[in-house]
């Protein structure tokens, strides 16, 4: 059985809270789990969970999300090598972004620089008629 320590979602709308659970890696989001090993409050950057139970579950192989992984790092948690594998595969999606944000920034570059071009051979044209 593939374990993964992901979030649930609870709060009301626009007021996300999250549990921090061990699940088996078939189960919906908010469906059945293992065990809940804390919380997480975005919105009042409050995250509490039993460090001894997270622990074990890393040591036992369980997958974190690449939220959970973010959290883990920022709490130290896990082994240093768990923690870099972790941080490995954060810097690899935020390179993913970067590279997207660039190629548009490129893009839009180019799509001004043609336009500047359109419009200066519009003012040749008129100024040769």
């Amino acid at each position: 059985m593939a374990v993964k320590i992901r979030l649930t979602r609870g709060g009301r709308k626009k007021q996300p809270f999250y549990h921090v659970i061990a699940a088996d890696a078939r189960s919906p989001r908010d469906g059945r789990f293992i065990e809940k090993l804390g919380f997480w409050n975005p919105i009042k950057k409050e995250l509490k969970w039993d460090a001894e139970r997270v622990n074990y579950w890393l040591g036992t192989g369980a997958q974190p999300t690449e939220t959970v992984s973010k959290l883990i790092i920022k709490e130290g948690l896990g082994s240093d090598v768990q923690r870099a594998k972790y941080q490995k595969s954060i810097d690899r999606s935020a390179e993913i972004v970067r590279k997207r944000v660039e190629a548009k920034a490129a893009e839009e570059a180019a799509a001004k620089a043609a336009e500047e071009a359109e419009a200066k051979a519009a003012e040749e044209a008129a100024a040769a008629e």
